[in-house]
């Protein structure tokens, strides 16, 4: 595999797969969109290893990829775009009718990663289950996102983790956008903070959760499905089970945008709280709320998310 300076990648598009020749869903799990966030990979891989340490009777296939390569390489979010945007069938045609020296480097990977998609898509009949695994730059607990009115909604609620609803109206064109308006299943998650060992362990529990309860492998061939719920329960304590975007501040270039230091995903904040500052002065919280996703790392899109907490009568 090349990288698009000609150099050879040291990791590989597919992580693996694991089937047992008997039909049910096929679980697509992708990690390392961004390339400083490997938790994501070693989580799939962790779970590839351990379905064949044992004779699980899988129905359907799981199969594990790997998204942004050189960036995974040197350990960054991206090398020119981020990955995880511009996922919109105008971007995608426009991209595949360029030459292939008018592509940026994340330009030959959103190729390449939709290629490898669609060959799981045209090998196996479904139905498809797409998990996308990330971690955050701030500390925190796991959570997921989810994309529109997606019938796995009452599903996720077995994660045990916060599920964040109305990430559509304030990014576009993520992965996860466009799979689900393929008519496929596709859940973001987030396990934790880059650097933390939980976060790996996090995305590994919310794997094993998900083959059980997407029904790949019956809850009692899972012995330690027990201990994955209670790692997502011991990460999430008390939060809220869903939440609500409502405000994104978008990033403008070279506008010098600094985080306040000290804040977590899911802690609170009230109106008008000094969140961050950038070249036009301080930066407050227009609304009371929850902060998510505070930027502590060079390359974003976006300084924060802010969240408010889904009453409990309005939960389907």
């Amino acid at each position: 595999m090349q990288t698009a300076n000609g150099k050879e990648h040291q990791v590989q598009r597919l992580i693996g797969s694991y089937e047992c020749d008997q039909p049910g869903p096929t679980l697509v799990l992708i990690g390392g969109t961004h390339g400083n966030e490997p938790s994501g990979p070693e989580a799939i891989e962790r779970v590839l290893d351990g379905l064949r340490a044992q004779p699980f009777d899988l129905r359907g296939r799981v199969v594990g990829l790997r998204g942004n390569l050189p960036a995974l390489q040197e350990r960054v979010r991206y090398l020119e775009r981020d990955l995880n945007r511009n996922w919109t069938v105008d971007e995608i045609e426009n991209l595949r009718a360029r030459k292939p020296e008018e592509l940026l480097v994340e330009d030959v990977q959103q190729i390449e990663l939709l290629s490898a998609i669609e060959e799981v898509l045209s090998k196996d009949e479904g139905p498809f289950l797409f998990l996308d695994l990330h971690s955050t730059s701030g500390e925190g607990p796991p959570f997921a996102f989810l994309c529109g009115a997606s019938p796995v909604r009452r599903l996720l609620r077995h994660f045990e983790i916060p599920i964040i609803l109305g990430v559509e109206d304030v990014l576009q064109g993520t992965l996860m956008d466009y799979l689900t308006d393929r008519g496929h299943v596709a859940v973001g998650v987030e396990g934790g903070q880059h650097d933390a060992k939980e976060a790996v362990s996090n995305l590994e529990a919310i794997i094993w959760i998900a083959l059980s309860e997407w029904g790949l492998i019956q809850e009692q061939e899972l012995r330690d499905l027990s201990l994955a719920r209670a790692t997502l329960q011991l990460a999430v304590r008390t939060l809220p089970r869903e939440v609500r975007v409502m405000h994104r501040h978008e990033l403008l270039k070279d506008d010098g945008f600094q985080m306040a230091p000290g804040f977590a995903n899911f802690d609170r904040v009230q109106g008008g709280q000094v969140l961050a500052s950038d070249r036009g002065g301080e930066i407050a919280s227009p609304e009371p709320g929850r902060i998510l996703l505070p930027l502590y790392q060079g390359l974003g899109e976006e300084g924060f998310l802010l969240i408010q907490d889904v009453p409990v009568d309005e939960e389907p």
